[in-house]
């Protein structure tokens, strides 16, 4: 009967513990001013069934609750709620209050000493005689005390903002611990399933066997789980984006590949009716990333790196293409993650000002600083090449390795000589891929004007010209046509020494060169204004959109992006 009491005694007191953490202290010194024989029964008691039992609960409050709020009543020394309501009762009854205690903590002691560890059987260690052991109970409570009165008049912190408290400080301390294991916890569940109230069930049965056993978190009522819950629930929703622009990623590789090529001039709507008829593509992805993908691929993509579409340049380029949808799609995913850190908002409101020191306080101190410094100068360099003012020097190195000497000499200014040099390098390697870009453009519409202004160069490839035209080289949509066909490979070798010699240019550009001088061959009235509407407007508009793509495309793989990203496993700041 009296076992059947206490463990309603038990859950009161655990439930009443989780909404009022702090105060509770309060409510045990008024709970032993009623009774003496409530403290000798109830928490005497308690403390022998958490001995007794498996309740894990019961365990962890015993230790971590009903010993330090036990160990403040009883100094007298110390500046505290309790303390303040000691002298509002009678003395004589204080005394007998102190005499209890004392017998009670003791009894916590011995079975902290012997359950929780069991290999020293007390917490000073040593033999285990009763001599001892009491002997050595007296001294861990003048510790426990003094080390109680250190933190209770020590100083605030200058950067501290808003009013200190030693007692919320050192409950604070108290749940640390538990509160970045829950966050470890809910780093590394799987994050494809959204946690809810309606779930909590669910939830539960992710939580690791270990990690539930040490918490006693056995329930889908108990209070950490709805911790865990909103933990889940703000990582799902940056997982969510993560996922989205993965989805992304793998649904334009299909549109880039799939037969019959899409092409820039396509619609939008025609596009997806068509892939509305594909079963593969259907089941794997809704309606809102194929729209979203569409947009993207006809808008970022092929309109500006394939104004002209022929079979044989989307297969010379493919893996261009694939390229830049990587870049769009990494930075897009990049720039909407937010890992999952430790928030203040995840702490009771009393709390919320020490728990956003502490956070404060060990990111200053840790790689995370110094990463978040180095990112952020990382930007504003970008932002300097964006300039264009180290273009020509880019250009001249950009078959290079960019070496640290030449680098210092002639690629960093003052502001600048702080920033990792691996940063600096992989941001001078993507500015050279730009700036290569921009060159190729501008070679390739020099070529075609230079074309434009031989005569004798014309003449030369007028009977090339009527061989392609026969072997239905522009007849890009014809099933009938061997895009394979070797004649095709000699004649476009072949029109590249001629209007393409001494230039590095990718074969796709050689390519395209001979689709827009068969287009201005057309117009033979118009010859400059087509080559103007053909090759120098789509040439501009590939350049004026560069800059934009280079911010688009900002995305880098390095040490500090890792630490700033996934923080709770690149660092041990916490």
């Amino acid at each position: 009967m009296l076992s059947c009491i206490m463990q309603y005694v038990i859950i009161f007191i655990l439930y009443f513990n989780y909404f009022s953490r702090t105060y509770l202290c309060i409510y045990y010194y008024k709970l032993a001013l009623w009774s003496c024989f409530l403290i000798k029964l109830i928490f005497g008691s308690l403390v022998r069934l958490a001995g007794s039992t498996d309740n894990e609960r019961c365990k962890l409050f015993v230790a971590d609750e009903l010993l330090p709020s036990i160990i403040r009543r009883l100094d007298d020394q110390l500046p505290c709620a309790m303390r303040n309501l000691i002298f509002k009762f009678n003395s004589s009854t204080n005394d007998t209050v102190d005499k209890d205690l004392i017998v009670l903590c003791e009894e916590i002691y011995i079975y902290i000493s012997s359950n929780l560890y069991p290999q020293s059987q007390d917490l000073m260690g040593g033999e285990k005689g009763n001599a001892y052991v009491e002997n050595n109970f007296t001294c861990w409570l003048a510790k426990q005390k003094e080390d109680l009165r250190a933190k209770a008049f020590c100083s605030a912190p200058m950067e501290f903002n808003g009013e200190w408290n030693w007692e919320f400080e050192d409950e604070f301390q108290r749940y640390l611990p538990v509160y970045f294991n829950m966050l470890q916890e809910v780093d590394a569940m799987d994050d494809s399933a959204e946690g809810d109230c309606s779930g909590m069930n669910a939830l539960l049965q992710k939580l690791n066997p270990q990690f539930r056993s040490k918490y006693a978190i056995y329930s889908s009522e108990h209070p950490y789980l709805r911790e865990i819950s909103r933990m889940q629930k703000r990582k799902f929703c940056s997982m969510n984006q993560v996922r989205h622009y993965k989805k992304m990623y793998d649904l334009l590789g299909k549109l880039i590949t799939l037969k019959p090529y899409i092409k820039g001039s396509d619609r939008s709507y025609s596009v997806i009716e068509r892939l509305e008829e594909n079963l593969e593509i259907q089941s794997t992805f809704d309606a809102y990333e194929v729209d979203q993908s569409v947009g993207v691929l006809l808008c970022h993509v092929l309109y500006f790196w394939e104004p002209r579409f022929h079979p044989l340049i989307r297969e010379e380029h493919k893996d261009l293409l694939l390229q830049i949808v990587g870049q769009l799609t990494n930075a897009k995913e990049n720039k909407h993650f937010q890992p999952l850190t430790p928030d203040p908002g995840d702490f009771a409101p009393h709390l919320k000002p020490y728990a956003r020191f502490y956070i404060q306080t060990k990111l200053k101190m840790s790689m995370y600083a110094r990463a978040a410094m180095q990112i952020h100068l990382h930007e504003d360099y970008d932002n300097y090449l964006a300039s264009g003012q180290l273009d020509s020097y880019i250009y001249s190195h950009v078959s290079e390795d960019f070496s640290d000497e030449d680098v210092e000499n002639n690629a960093v200014p003052q502001k600048f000589s702080v920033l990792d040099h691996d940063l600096i390098h992989l941001s001078l390697k993507r500015r050279a891929q730009i700036v290569d870009m921009h060159n190729q453009v501008c070679t390739y519409s020099k070529c075609l004007r230079d074309l434009l202004e031989n005569e004798s160069l014309k003449d030369r490839l007028m009977s090339l010209m009527s061989e392609l035209n026969a072997e239905g080289f522009f007849d890009i949509d014809s099933n009938s046509v061997n895009w394979d066909n070797e004649c095709f490979s000699k004649l476009v070798e072949k029109f590249k020494n001629e209007v393409f010699t001494g230039h590095s240019l990718p074969r796709r550009y050689t390519i395209q060169g001979i689709i827009d001088y068969w287009a201005i061959l057309q117009e033979k009235d118009n010859i400059w204004q087509t080559f103007e509407k053909v090759v120098t407007g789509t040439s501009t508009k590939l350049s004026a959109y560069l800059p934009q793509f280079w911010r688009d495309t900002r995305y880098y793989k390095h040490e500090y992006y890792d630490i700033i990203k996934e923080p709770l496993k690149k660092i041990s700041c916490f």
